[in-house]
């Protein structure tokens, strides 16, 4: 993700990534980032920390796993919690944008404005194939 702010610095990202992260265990943190690349721009990606499929947090992927209803564990953060960044983010600073392309979608630019829209697009986008669709909400693992 593209965050583009003129008053939050990579310090305060990784205090509001703490600070998301205790509502799922502890379990959000960076996978890449924060990291600096011009005078307002800041890039950085959320994961899960968890080990396991139904960790808090935690995004599944559609296959024949060993997880919960056969899903696969990967290391990516959840909807929610990405939601509940991009919030902690627009509190700080109503004026940021963040550039995403969440679920390899097109890139999107969200901002305080179209959250709640960014929030319900990213639900129900389909991420399984014609024979067996799946959406995201579906591999959410996390119990928000």
């Amino acid at each position: 993700m593209l965050l583009r702010s003129k008053i939050i610095t990579e310090e305060t990202l990784a205090e509001m990534v703490k600070s998301v992260s205790a509502s799922y265990d502890n379990n959000i943190g960076f996978r890449t980032g924060p990291t600096r690349i011009g005078p307002t721009r800041i890039r950085f990606t959320l994961r899960n920390l968890g080990g396991l499929c139904g960790a808090a947090g935690s995004r599944n992927w559609r296959s024949h796993g060993s997880g919960p209803r056969n899903l696969r564990k990967t290391t990516s953060a959840c909807y929610h919690a990405h939601a509940e960044m991009f919030a902690a983010i627009f509190a700080m600073d109503p004026n940021a944008k963040i550039v995403t392309s969440f679920f390899m979608a097109r890139k999107v630019t969200v901002t305080r404005e179209n959250l709640a829209d960014w929030l319900i697009q990213s639900r129900d986008i389909d991420v399984g194939t014609l024979a067996s669709p799946m959406f995201a909400e579906d591999l959410c693992e996390c119990g928000v």
